[in-house]
């Protein structure tokens, strides 16, 4: 769900990203958190480190956080 909606809503910004996650978190109809732990697990591969929304940003800057999530979601595939 967060990978669909990022390719409709790029994470620019901070803003950006929260907003992402509260629609995605409604949406689903889970706890915030879950998104949040999968999200870091994701994209930082680690359940701990830095601020979350602002390493997903610079790795959106980077052209980075797609492709983890995409193998985020191939991993959990298998």
């Amino acid at each position: 769900a967060v990978l669909d909606g990022l390719k409709q809503t790029p994470v620019n910004e901070a803003a950006d990203a929260k907003g992402l996650i509260d629609k995605v978190t409604k949406d689903l109809g889970v706890k915030k958190g879950v998104i949040m732990r999968s999200l870091r697990a994701a994209l930082m591969g680690d359940m701990q480190g830095p601020d979350l929304v602002e390493s997903w940003v610079i790795l959106h800057r980077q052209g980075f956080d797609q492709q983890r999530l995409e193998a985020a979601v191939a991993l959990a595939k298998q």
